[in-house]
């Protein structure tokens, strides 16, 4: 029986500690910080306090300046309302360049699939077979013929210079038979600037609707408007009227009818990119080819020597050497041709990795373009937004 006793004197106990500690907290206020706060406007209004009016400073033109003394709180509703406008704004002019660059821009990619075929039909065929490996016998005789290092070091220099050289050559045809860079570019500007254009006029469109909220406020309210009249400050304007009244748009560089175009470096330097990736594929594709250019040329090389040996000039051992190696070559040469870079196997992996860089061309031209409009567009909006705080923030607005 002892322990219920004890709970409930400790219950007792309990509840007059806690009526206590009420009665004393009820005689003593402690403020304490509360974490969640009530929106103040007349904090976020640029410069101005609660139920106070303050200066609201315009351009009428690049030379007049005027002045009005506006309600804060009214001021701070349509500050707020744009600046978040603004910000939606941007974001939604961002996607839209994505979208003006991709119609624009696609019609004049779509051109260079077409000419994959005619390309492959002129690189896969005898002819060319023969071609590439008389190019690539060449530099390989060059190559081990003046060169001091042993065999293997030769041979490795030799196959280096060689596919480069076929690669380069690959890639000269690519160009002038595919990208066509020369006509193609000037389409692509073409079509860039067109989309520019677009993005332009989006710009100008969010900006008109900036300027029309900002002139029916300013026309909608009560009061005198004043003129800065150089050193003698701030004066009642009674030319003023708002049936001629000016204003200075937020974005006058917008609407300068001479804007320029943005630069086509990002164009030039997809171009130049996609240059580089054909060029890593054609390295693989001349790899055989190559490999029997260097074989006889060391073998070329190796009977000169020999032939050399006998006290035989260079200028009559260097001849008989080629004639020797070629003649019994003959054979892995012409193999070699026919074998056309390949055949059918080879051309179809070339063909699928070039079709998969001319995609690759189109959507790294697409966003290099995109991440150059993204900045201009940014860089406009910022502007708004700097000639927006200025009329109620500048220097002016507190004079």
């Amino acid at each position: 029986m002892k322990l219920p006793g004890l709970a409930i004197l400790g219950l007792v106990l309990l509840a007059l500690g806690g009526v206590s500690g009420w009665w004393i907290l009820s005689q003593n206020t402690i403020d304490i910080p509360i974490g969640i706060a009530t929106h103040d406007k007349s904090k976020s209004m640029p410069g101005g306090t609660k139920n106070s009016n303050a200066w609201l400073v315009w351009y009428g033109d690049d030379t007049v300046v005027y002045r009005l003394r506006v309600n804060t709180l009214a001021y701070d509703d349509l500050y707020a309302s744009l600046r978040q406008s603004i910000s939606q704004d941007q974001m939604r002019m961002e996607s839209i360049a994505g979208s003006h660059l991709m119609a624009m821009l696609s019609p004049v990619f779509a051109e260079l699939p077409p000419r994959l075929e005619p390309f492959l039909d002129n690189l896969f065929n005898i002819s060319s077979s023969a071609s590439f490996l008389s190019q690539a016998l060449s530099v390989a005789n060059a190559a081990v013929a003046n060169s001091d290092q042993l065999a293997e070091d030769k041979a490795i220099q030799a196959r280096e210079r060689a596919r480069l050289s076929l690669a380069n050559d690959v890639v000269v045809r690519f160009r002038d038979s595919v990208l066509l860079p020369g006509f193609t570019l000037r389409a692509l500007r073409a079509a860039s600037n067109r989309a520019f254009l677009m993005v332009h006029q989006d710009l100008l469109e969010n900006c008109d609707r900036y300027d029309r909220a900002f002139r029916d406020f300013v026309l909608k309210t009560t009061g005198t408007v004043e003129s800065r009249d150089g050193d003698m400050g701030w004066r009642p304007d009674p030319s003023w009227q708002q049936s001629n009244a000016t204003f200075l748009s937020l974005c006058p560089e917008l609407r300068n009818p001479n804007v320029s175009q943005l630069a086509d470096t990002p164009l030039i330097e997809a171009f130049t990119s996609v240059e580089d990736v054909v060029r890593a594929q054609a390295l693989e594709l001349v790899r055989p080819l190559t490999e029997t250019s260097v074989n006889i040329a060391l073998r070329t090389d190796s009977i000169a020597n020999g032939i050399n040996s006998l006290w035989i000039p260079h200028s009559l051992a260097d001849p008989v050497a080629v004639g020797i190696s070629s003649v019994t070559s003959v054979w892995t040469l012409t193999s070699q041709a026919l074998n056309q870079l390949g055949g059918a196997a080879g051309r179809e992996r070339f063909n699928t990795g070039l079709k998969a860089t001319l995609d690759g061309l189109q959507t790294d031209s697409l966003q290099r373009l995109h991440s150059l409009y993204r900045s201009f567009i940014a860089t406009e909006v910022e502007r708004i937004g700097l000639n927006l705080a200025a009329r109620s923030e500048g220097v002016w607005s507190h004079q």
